[in-house]
């Protein structure tokens, strides 16, 4: 079978971004939004190799007060209020609601896979502009042909 070359990097984009992006997403849309207090933040336990910072927040949900941790280096005073957005079963479950903590780690581990990507479909010793791939069940299973 032979198929165009932004057919084949637009599949291997949906089939590796999906299974990172919709979850999230679902993850998004159950979720309720509220006011969280920033209480301090803290480091790392010692058995880490490189520690990380993060945020002691916490909010109400009924007569429970919920603590999650946040995101370091928030450069807050204590008693500082921040969006937040929790799971309504889950209220544990709960992240900052900014762009960094919602889609922070999807970046991080998605980012630098979808760099490599993009950086070999403009390639042009890899692949040449407007060429096509020829997918084979037999050794080498993608060509590229002109």
């Amino acid at each position: 079978m032979v198929i165009r070359q932004i057919t084949l990097f637009t599949s291997i984009f949906l089939l590796y971004a999906s299974p990172i992006i919709i979850p999230k997403i679902i993850w998004l849309s159950r979720s309720q939004k509220t006011s969280g207090i920033f209480s301090f933040e803290g480091k790392g336990s010692a058995g880490e190799r490189i520690q990380l910072s993060y945020s002691f927040i916490h909010f109400k949900y009924g007569n429970r007060t919920i603590w999650f941790k946040g995101l370091g280096n928030m450069h807050l005073k204590e008693e500082s209020v921040v969006p937040v957005r929790y799971q309504i079963n889950d209220p544990e479950d709960a992240k900052v609601d900014t762009f960094y903590g919602i889609w922070g780690a999807v970046v991080v581990y998605g980012g630098e896979p979808l760099l490599i990507l993009i950086c070999i479909f403009f390639h042009r010793g890899i692949f040449p502009p407007k060429s096509k791939i020829l997918i084979t069940l037999k050794k080498p299973y993608l060509k590229v042909v002109k």
